[in-house]
């Protein structure tokens, strides 16, 4: 187990949580498939509920999806279930992993999914990657040779199978008590269609539960793999179910970090007592960071193993000598649109007459952004980010702009200035240590300066090992190499 040491005051939206960990018995309230906590499915959503709330933001909107399934899909998600490797083939190693993280490969053709393929290429051992659909489309043809779409297959039928698997009348009564629970702890600060939404996500998950673990029950038994590697385990939904199934076929889970984790993340932090409770089982049992400056962030109860970034040693080799333009990145996680209108003033009052504003959207943000920030992508010298390498955005900026992301952490290690949007939610996140905040009264200068004096990637403000630890693939495959 392992505890936070960062001495950062705790913020009100992750007390709150922190006090329900331990508020109530969590053993009490589980489902009758599997075991697992009803508490690890509404975490994450009171988690972003309360920071909306209590810091006036609307994360929660931001994220908003509203694409629908086709029938391609449907086709797609059936002929790809089992991968390259056929229904019978063997995994070492499964990496789970969402498709947001596709670049398409020019000029050779094919998409290469950061999210799992650095990993996945990096092993000499049966490795299959299952990767979820991004907004019910899948990015084909892929690098990586062998892709299953195994996860939204179970999904799909969990779905279809829902109608035939009544609630159970233990699950019912369970979720009722546990969700009076929550309106004593959080009552005051949530509306009727959080607990409408909550009681939904309960009941949903309550009748899939079933098939998700009957269907991964007998993929894992089948592929026997000896580690299974998923994005954003922490997070609840299907997750707890799935590595239930891992384990009772004799692997181990993990997860390697994917973004930013901090002293604030609802999904990393968790009070002792629940992380010494049977709620564990809700959780992988080794987390892979970038850094020790990472692992010192959070308080989790999964081992954590300092592995490095592929994505950031990459982007290093690959964009030395890209040399910065006359544009500013400024980067969205979905703070405010207010925030950014007033960070888009004061950086066109800076910059000269051939530069811009390149404003790109939180990847959660891509399908509502358009809509989203409509009157702020129609002003002169403001234009969307469509480079689908976020490195490359980086690199050919001079100047990196944002507020919560961790691609401000990436613009550092990529040798990029970087100026940090000055709110309270930024000021108890960011560290003044690592970053500087954007001030109006200087910003031209700064500008100006920057413009004067150009330099290439990695030149200046290199983040330290901390950070991005150094010869990931060499730690990485020394870590699977412990279960194989």
């Amino acid at each position: 187990m392992r505890e936070a040491r960062s001495m950062q005051r705790v913020p009100p939206h992750l007390a709150k949580i922190l006090d329900f960990d331990v508020g109530i018995d969590h053993g009490a309230y589980t489902f009758t498939h599997g075991g697992v906590h009803l508490w690890s499915q509404v975490r994450a959503y009171l988690g972003v509920r309360l920071y909306d709330i209590l810091s006036n933001t609307d994360f929660k909107g931001a994220s908003a999806n509203f694409a629908r399934p086709t029938w391609k899909y449907v086709a797609d998600t059936w002929r790809r279930r089992h991968g390259a490797s056929g229904g019978g083939g063997r995994s070492d190693v499964i990496i789970i992993g969402s498709g947001v993280g596709n670049i398409a490969q020019a000029p050779a053709g094919g998409h290469f999914n950061w999210l799992t393929d650095y990993a996945a290429s990096s092993l000499d051992c049966r490795t299959q990657v299952i990767e979820l659909s991004d907004r019910w489309r899948y990015s084909w043809p892929r690098t990586y040779p062998d892709v299953s779409t195994f996860h939204d297959w179970v999904l799909f039928q969990a779905k279809l199978r829902q109608r035939l698997h009544r609630i159970e009348p233990d699950d019912q009564r369970a979720i009722e008590a546990f969700l009076e629970a929550l309106r004593g702890a959080f009552g005051e600060h949530l509306t009727e269609a959080d607990f409408a939404t909550m009681r939904h996500t309960l009941a949903t998950v309550a009748c899939r539960s079933r098939t998700w673990m009957h269907l991964y029950d007998r993929y894992f038994q089948q592929r026997r793999p000896r580690l299974v590697q998923i994005e954003g385990a922490c997070y609840g939904g299907a997750w707890p179910f799935v590595m239930r199934s891992a384990r009772a076929a004799g692997a181990v889970v993990a997860e390697f970090q994917h973004g930013y984790i901090g002293h604030d993340h609802y999904a990393y932090n968790y009070a002792p007592a629940l992380m010494g409770s049977p709620f564990r089982k809700d959780l992988p049992d080794y987390f892979l960071a970038y850094g020790s400056y990472w692992a010192q962030q959070i308080s989790i109860s999964s081992h954590i193993e300092v592995v490095g970034s592929p994505r950031m040693a990459d982007g290093k080799a690959q964009l030395v000598s890209v040399a910065p333009g006359a544009d500013i990145l400024l980067a969205s996680t979905g703070l405010g649109v207010e925030v950014y209108n007033a960070a888009v003033d004061a950086l066109l009052r800076a910059l000269p007459e051939g530069g811009s504003v390149v404003f790109r959207p939180h990847p959660s943000e891509r399908a509502a952004a358009a809509t989203r920030y409509g009157a702020l992508l129609s002003r002169p010298r403001v234009r969307l980010d469509d480079t689908p390498d976020v490195y490359r955005s980086i690199a050919q900026s001079m100047l990196v702009v944002g507020d919560l992301s961790t691609l401000m952490y990436e613009a550092l290690g990529l040798g990029r200035p970087v100026r940090i949007i000055d709110t309270e939610a930024t000021r108890e996140r960011m560290s003044a240590e690592l970053f500087q905040f954007l001030n109006e009264r200087t910003i031209a200068g700064e500008v100006a300066a920057l413009m004067a004096a150009p330099h290439g990637c990695g030149a200046t403000q290199l983040a330290s090992e901390s950070i991005w630890a150094s010869d990931w693939k060499a730690r990485y495959r020394a870590f699977v190499g412990r279960f194989l």
